[in-house]
């Protein structure tokens, strides 16, 4: 796969509770400083949606968010 595709980062158990909840951008700044472009988030859902030149797959094994659970899936 070659040039720029959209992906979309499934992040789970991000908002649990009223306690444990991360703001939406902070979760964009986060994303951005680590090399993703385009980022945007879903509601507060915590799912990302942004720009990538890697192949989706890669993202199971390499993921410079810091969750131990990111699935990233191409946007058609």
């Amino acid at each position: 796969m070659t040039g720029t595709v959209q992906l979309v980062a499934l992040l789970r158990a991000i908002n649990l509770g009223a306690t444990r909840k991360v703001p939406m951008a902070e979760l964009r700044a986060l994303a951005s400083e680590r090399g993703l472009s385009q980022v945007r988030t879903h509601l507060n859902s915590g799912n990302l949606l942004f720009a990538s030149d890697r192949p989706p797959r890669s993202w199971r094994t390499n993921c410079p968010l810091p969750w131990p659970s990111v699935s990233a899936l191409r946007l058609r």
